[in-house]
């Protein structure tokens, strides 16, 4: 056999040894939230039922970019619609073996610092922790700016730090304080601030999220424009008046205390 033949085999059954053996991996592109749990919507519109929430750590399919302002989504087998907004949410490429059909469980979180979790009484006089450690930067110095106000007496018409709120000023002047901008009255926030959010009936509170504007029912607004207060997570409120005669956080999770049997509306302005 000629030298440089025998020279040639001999190199490619060398190189054949040592290369390794190559999988190919699927690339899947998925969404992820940036910061805490986004919700998502049963139509690319914001007036759609939520139908839910993507966590911190979770990764759904991505089908498809609907439109400039929703990603069609996976979950479950189920297509929802989730926001495009950067500051919310992103798209990853994932390289895997097998292709990604549900959300991945979300990793064990990290101890939240002790800014982000605060001790406060409620106005039942019970300690309740409020936990920050998953909400987005705007959530939370809303809750921080609110929370300021603990204990500042109930004064109609009033939108004055440290001086007196009434209920629905208080929430005006809360979100003043990130930058945005409504009426104080109870009845404009009630039908024009922010888009509704689903209000489930055996747990009112499992499509909310921090900074939804929660309106109650009372004798002389049974749809809820007369008493709102600003959902602080954890089942919690943060809200001027409603009986106490000043601002306090109050508990959700009491289907018999007021403020757990008359929440009957939502509205979001963070998205």
């Amino acid at each position: 056999m000629n030298p440089i033949r025998r020279l040639t085999i001999a190199g490619l059954a060398a190189f054949t040894l040592l290369t390794p053996t190559a999988f190919a991996g699927t690339t899947h592109q998925v969404v992820e939230t940036n910061h805490g749990w986004v919700a998502y919507h049963s139509e690319a519109k914001l007036s759609s039922p939520v139908r839910g929430r993507l966590d911190l750590g979770q990764e759904a399919p991505l089908v498809k970019k609907a439109n400039a302002y929703w990603y069609e989504i996976d979950v479950n087998g189920r297509d929802v619609y989730i926001t495009t907004n950067r500051n919310y949410t992103h798209v990853a490429n994932i390289t895997s073996s097998t292709p990604v059909t549900t959300p991945a469980p979300a990793p064990t979180s990290t101890p939240a610092s002790s800014q982000d979790v605060i001790h406060v009484t409620a106005g039942n006089g019970v300690p309740v922790t409020i936990n920050l450690s998953g909400d987005t930067t705007a959530q939370q110095a809303l809750i921080k700016a609110g929370l300021t106000q603990l204990g500042v007496p109930y004064k109609w018409g009033t939108q004055e730090a440290n001086v007196g709120f009434d209920c629905s000023n208080f929430v005006a002047w809360m979100y003043k304080q990130i930058g945005i901008l409504f009426s104080g009255s109870s009845v404009y926030q009630r039908f024009h601030v922010g888009s509704p959010v689903m209000i489930d009936a055996t747990d009112k509170t499992k499509y909310l999220q921090p900074g939804d504007l929660l309106f109650f029912a009372n004798a002389a607004a049974q749809n809820g424009q007369g008493h709102v207060g600003v959902y602080i997570g954890n089942g919690l409120i943060i809200q001027e008046g409603g009986g106490r005669g000043k601002v306090t956080v109050e508990s959700l999770n009491n289907s018999r205390a007021w403020f757990g049997r008359s929440l009957v509306f939502a509205r979001r302005v963070l998205q």
